[in-house]
């Protein structure tokens, strides 16, 4: 008996991602141990994509990764600003809620992430963490296929253009921390 292949949306760039039933899909995200970026599998419920794998990548490294010396240069999401309320202490409507701590887009050919204000000065390992996760999500989301570039603007409005070709876990090893 043939296992049924299920349909589910991935990411922002409009493909498919065919999955098995019962199959819970893995990405990979990146944290730093040392001075060297490290590929950690993670499991997701959501369909993949890229910004399902940046937000694994931002709850940060878990308890026992931790203790094995696993750290991140991203900052920790900080907790959601309130609602803003009108007088009467209801939600106004089409208030804006807080802003995401990352946003993905794409641009042609090019996967675009943006950093949020709230997320302060990011240093190279940083981005090479939203890098590279970004490419393993394309990866996973389309296999076989070349992943897209990725631009990173960070919260300081300085991009950063990247190539797919030196994320640990790709064949590359080890990717030394900047």
């Amino acid at each position: 008996m043939r296992a049924r292949l299920l349909r589910h949306p991935h990411d922002r760039r409009g493909g498919r991602r065919r999955t098995r039933r019962g199959v819970v899909p893995t990405v990979r995200v990146y944290f730093v141990t040392g001075d060297v970026l490290v590929a950690v599998d993670r499991r997701t419920t959501a369909p993949v994509g890229v910004e399902a794998a940046l937000d694994l990548l931002l709850r940060g490294p878990s308890r026992p990764e931790r203790e094995k010396g696993m750290t991140t240069h991203l900052a920790a999401p900080t907790t959601p600003l309130p609602a803003r309320r009108a007088p009467d202490g209801n939600r106004r409507p089409g208030a804006p809620g807080p802003p995401e701590p990352v946003r993905v887009s794409t641009a042609g050919d090019r996967v675009l992430v943006e950093v949020s204000p709230r997320a302060g000065k990011m240093s190279g390992t940083a981005v090479a963490q939203i890098v590279c996760t970004a490419v393993a999500a394309q990866r996973v989301a389309h296999p076989g296929a070349e992943p897209d570039p990725v631009t990173v603007t960070t919260a300081d409005h300085r991009r950063v253009e990247a190539s797919p070709s030196r994320c640990p876990g790709d064949g590359a090893g080890p990717v030394p921390a900047r």
